[in-house]
């Protein structure tokens, strides 16, 4: 399946504490770290739903067009990786903590459907990968005739329910309202 990638830039400097990156990611649910000879890879499954995005940081730059981009912000090796049939429920949770760690580590971010690196913005980032994605679909409806297609709206009442069932069992649980499973 293809994916919307998102790269990470810093303003005048490559550097990135790789140690404290790891320890953040470690501090978040639903994270896993793993090491290998060429990459680490900060791999997020959602706790209740099980949808992955894997942030990785690799040795060498995988930003298309380098070359045009502001020479002010450099690369700094590390992107995010989302599945373009994620979800928008789990989508918007995901950028969640990609704001948190943009905002931690003093990050800009670049895509190829942007003109330059640019500051996050939630907003911004969630209409380019509904694009991709609706882009995607349109390319691709062999894959899409395995899913079961419905509205936006349907899946993310949907999502959040399943999502939230623990909590509300367990509030509920006090009051003998029983919340089905």
């Amino acid at each position: 399946m293809e994916q919307f990638i998102l790269h990470f830039f810093k303003k005048k400097t490559r550097e990135v504490d790789v140690q404290l990156l790891t320890a953040h990611f470690e501090s978040v649910v639903g994270f896993e770290v793993v090491e290998e000879a060429k990459s680490i890879q900060y791999i997020y499954t959602h706790p209740r739903l099980g949808y992955k995005a894997a942030f990785i940081l690799s040795k060498s730059s995988m930003v298309p067009d380098l070359v045009r981009l502001d020479p002010s912000y450099l690369d700094v090796n590390f992107r995010l990786e989302l599945p373009l049939l994620t979800p928008t429920y789990v989508v918007k949770e995901i950028f969640q903590i990609t704001q948190n760690l943009v905002e931690k580590f003093h990050l800009y971010i670049y895509t190829s459907l942007l003109e330059d690196v640019m500051e996050f913005k939630i907003e911004t980032l969630t209409v380019l990968f509904n694009q991709s994605k609706n882009y995607y679909k349109e390319r691709n409806p062999l894959i899409l005739s395995s899913y079961q297609v419905v509205s936006e709206n349907k899946a993310t009442a949907i999502l959040r329910y399943i999502d939230e069932a623990p909590h509300l069992q367990k509030y509920y649980e006090d009051y003998n309202i029983f919340v089905p499973k």
